[in-house]
């Protein structure tokens, strides 16, 4: 089934009023959503005469464009977005109704499915708006992207850039119907994306915690701001794009990483060693099987040292635990063993933050007689291909946890 997230305007009102040569939305027009309950007697009355005109063939744009994505995917349930306009939601009440006689799923309660701020009166709350749309289409897809579809035929046009570019950088087909047409238009899908050496560097930053850090760092305050990712006013706050950036690089795999991974691997070889790269084990999680890796495994005369390298925007506690219960303890070597987490990054002082992680990580690996070390390595993002020239002459630091 295809969830298809439909943002949702004024047409149907619109293509009514000029068919019938009358405003019926005279009085509810540009009215927020909130004023809905004192206009709940008009708002009947408007259903009464818009819902038969919705039925009609061509009656609005929203309407026409969903039955053409019924009939090119079949088995569809239908997302209603409201603008933070009782108009939205009266057309959306009424769409609602009409999709369901025609046996489609749809999902649309006034008071969760209105996107609050979203409205053109005010640009501080029009970015508020925007956040909570952000926030809305998020919840909505549960980050599985592969069944989402969105139809921005509806709606304000002012978001259509902002809806565009969510569906273009996470890979969604975006789907657009004009007024005067019945052609179902697919946006063609750009290959645009997030900078790894920005997702990976930045995105400690980026949560709520460490929002109110980022005043101490003017670097990294004005890097963030050029990005577009925060408003440094009285208060920094994330904007729409951050909120997107935020939530989907926290998850998102990158090639940063794997760059760093090499970089490390060729400093050893240059000292002698063969590290190993990637070794992987299989455990078990919620009954399910799943494949875990080591991202470097170096062999020395007394020692073997197994390297997590991470970002800190990507680093997780559970994963050294299960580093050390499903492959270090099971690793049938008589050499001492020693688990090494590796962190490339802008400044030092965002490890302080995971301090009692790391303390937790050591109390259980020196109850299995493993030695736990933090490093760490300094990257400057805007020179990086002068960085990887020059990597070896980069110093990997030891970071001191417990003072």
């Amino acid at each position: 089934m295809k969830k298809v997230i439909t943002t949702v305007g004024t047409s149907l009102f619109n293509n009514y009023n000029d068919t019938n040569n009358e405003e019926l939305n005279k009085d509810i027009k540009d009215r927020d959503y909130n004023e809905y309950i004192d206009w709940k007697e008009e708002i009947e009355e408007i259903k009464e005469d818009l819902l038969p005109f919705a039925k009609e063939k061509n009656s609005c744009a929203e309407l026409t464009s969903i039955m053409k994505l019924q009939e090119k995917y079949e088995d569809i349930k239908v997302y209603l977005i409201a603008t933070d306009t009782i108009e939205s939601v009266v057309v959306c009440e009424v769409l609602k109704e009409v999709l369901e006689e025609k046996n489609i799923t749809v999902v649309f309660e006034a008071k969760k499915d209105t996107i609050r701020k979203l409205q053109i009166k005010d640009n501080k709350d029009f970015e508020e708006g925007l956040k909570n749309l952000i926030a809305k289409f998020h919840k909505i897809s549960n980050k599985k992207y592969n069944d989402v579809i969105l139809n921005i035929t509806g709606g304000y046009k002012v978001i259509i850039p902002y809806l565009t570019m969510i569906g273009e950088i996470l890979e969604i087909p975006i789907y657009y119907i004009f007024e005067d047409s019945n052609e179902l238009i697919l946006v063609p899908q750009l290959p645009i994306g997030f900078d790894d050496k920005v997702a990976d560097l930045y995105l400690p930053y980026l949560d709520k915690e460490s929002l109110s850090l980022i005043n101490r760092n003017q670097e990294v305050k004005e890097k963030l701001q050029s990005y577009g990712f925060i408003n440094a006013n009285n208060k920094i706050t994330l904007t729409p794009l951050g909120e997107l950036f935020r939530d989907y690089m926290s998850y998102k795999k990158t090639y940063l990483g794997v760059i760093i991974e090499f970089l490390i691997a060729d400093l050893f070889i240059n000292q002698g060693m063969k590290p190993v790269k990637g070794k992987t084990y299989d455990y078990i999680e919620n009954n399910n099987h799943k494949v875990g890796e080591i991202d470097l495994v170096v062999e020395k005369e007394n020692e073997i040292e197994y390297f997590e390298i991470k970002s800190l925007g990507a680093y997780k506690e559970k994963q050294l635990k299960r580093h050390i219960e499903n492959f270090i303890m099971k690793d049938t070597t008589s050499k001492k063993r020693v688990l090494t987490i590796l962190f490339y990054l802008l400044e030092e002082n965002f490890l302080n933050k995971k301090k009692a992680t790391f303390k937790n990580i050591e109390k259980i690996a020196i109850d299995k007689n493993i030695d736990f070390k933090v490093k760490y390595i300094v990257i400057q993002p805007d020179n990086f291909q002068e960085f990887v020239r020059k990597f070896k002459e980069n110093e990997i630091k030891d970071f001191n946890y417990n003072n």
